[in-house]
């Protein structure tokens, strides 16, 4: 029963040695980092410019973005429902020919249905 117990308590536990062996591979990438071509710095890269919130670069200048006229709640129901996106009608589920789609009104051609696209 000693031997037995003397050799549970010489082992090290599991984790540590799932650790060191991380510990290990991280070693390695960093020194690999180095040596690889591929992770040089940039010597042309220029800081990011920041700009204020609502504000993008265009260019040289800081232009203001323009508001949408929909909520973000509006934008996702339309990511959620419009054929545009989804390639069906919300009103009947039929199936849209992505192969030609419309260029402008994506109106159901299901004569059943009736749903108009009143995007545009």
């Amino acid at each position: 029963m000693n031997l037995s117990l003397s050799l549970i308590c010489s082992q090290p536990p599991l984790s540590l040695l799932f650790m060191l062996m991380v510990s290990r591979a991280h070693r390695e990438a960093d020194r690999a980092r180095d040596r690889c071509l591929d992770f040089r710095p940039d010597p042309n890269f220029t800081e990011e410019q920041w700009s204020p919130e609502g504000y993008s670069w265009y260019d040289d200048e800081l232009i203001p973005n323009r508001p949408s006229r929909y909520t973000s709640e509006e934008q996702l129901e339309i990511l959620d429902t419009h054929p545009f996106f989804t390639g069906v009608c919300p009103q009947c589920r039929h199936e849209f020919d992505q192969s030609n789609p419309p260029d402008v009104h994506w109106d159901c051609p299901n004569p059943e249905c009736g749903w108009i696209d009143d995007s545009v």
